[in-house]
């Protein structure tokens, strides 16, 4: 029996941890303004409608590479808005404004009782909610075309964001991680959820049923719901300004805004995403040895280790991969997992002549 040591160097694997190497799954857009921006909505994969200080009116066709400013005829703070179709949006603040031409014009409606509103969703072109200081919660169910019907909300707190999935189905989030959520329309009652944390909730979105995200607070934190609301948890945004919007176009695809003029994006529904070091692979959440990068030329994987496929005489050197060969049908050699010692990795190759 012939038995050969080999000591190589070169074949480091290095598993990070996961915690350490996350990365957001939320990138930087170009919106063309350093105001804050406090309200953020999209009508198909690429349409998006974005207001905030100073009257200020965002839009864009091409999915967030490019953002226009709009004229919105006013210039007090807009907090939110919201499109039935890529024609039809409604703006609020300390006032309602609405557009029939996607932004082209916008002009004032009748809010009913002057109260600040800070968030408005329609389920359709006729229904809408907008909630605001004191518990505010409004509906109107034709157009805005008369004042809207006052709510119970249950709280006196200030509400920042309303969202509905369906006619029937709406949250609304506010003050100090409030959230309330009604399946009756907000006809008899909304009922308050547990949201696990107490920053503001600046906005809540929720692309499909039981699903939502709400954002607020410092440090962008950004909470999501896959249950209804019956647990919310929270994601990684990677930025310190603190998040005032949240729009999603689907359940993975979500656009973020919030000040200093930051838009954020994801596409796989804020799941954050763990590189793997060199020498290992994407396994569900983990990072795994790669054989196929590990193992020299000239061998192949057998249950987990590398063995040699060809046999041809002498040593040969691939590149930070040393292998071992000896004359053809005299002998088999595999390669050990490499262990880690003071950053070396170290190999065992055993050979059996026959």
């Amino acid at each position: 029996m012939l038995l050969a040591v080999l000591f190589a160097v070169s074949l480091s694997v290095v598993l990070g941890s996961q915690d350490a190497l996350a990365l957001s799954s939320w990138f930087q857009q170009t919106s063309g303004t350093i105001k804050k921006l406090s309200s953020v909505d999209c009508v198909g994969t690429n349409t998006c409608y974005a207001v905030g200080d100073s009257g200020t009116i965002l839009k864009t066709t091409d999915g967030g590479s490019t953002w226009s400013a709009q004229t919105s005829g006013v210039t007090n703070t807009l907090r939110s808005v919201d499109c039935t179709d890529v024609s039809t949006c409604y703006a609020v603040g300390s006032t309602i404004l609405k557009t029939t031409n996607g932004g082209a014009t916008w002009s004032v409606k009748n809010a009913g009782a002057v109260v600040f509103l800070n968030s408005v969703h329609c389920t359709d072109a006729s229904t809408c909610y907008t909630v605001g200081s004191g518990g505010t919660i409004l509906k109107t169910t034709d157009g805005v075309t008369t004042p809207w019907i006052a709510q119970t909300s249950g709280t006196m707190g200030l509400l920042h964001s309303v969202d509905c999935t369906d006619a029937s189905t709406c949250y609304a989030v506010g003050a100090t991680g409030t959230i309330f959520k009604t399946t009756d329309g907000g006809t008899t009652t909304w009922i308050a959820q547990t949201s696990g944390t107490t920053k503001d909730r600046r906005y809540v979105d929720c692309p499909v049923a039981n699903t939502c995200y709400a954002v607020g607070g410092v440090s962008g934190t950004i909470l999501k719901t896959t249950n209804g609301g019956t647990t919310w948890s929270e994601q990684s945004s990677d930025t310190t300004n603190q998040l005032r919007s949240v729009d999603c176009t689907d359940a993975d695809t979500c656009y973020a805004s919030g000040d200093n003029g930051e838009i954020l994006k994801t596409t796989v529904g804020g799941v954050e995403i763990f590189p793997c070091g060199e020498g290992t692979k994407k396994d569900g959440n983990e990072c795994v040895a790669d054989l196929e990068s590990i193992c020299g030329d000239g061998t192949k994987i057998d249950n987990m280790m590398c063995v040699v496929s060809m046999a041809i005489g002498g040593i040969f050197m691939g590149v930070d991969k040393p292998t071992l060969f000896l004359a053809a049908g005299q002998l088999t050699a595999a390669w050990i997992l490499p262990v880690i010692v003071a950053g070396l990795g170290f190999a065992i190759v055993i050979a059996r002549k026959f």
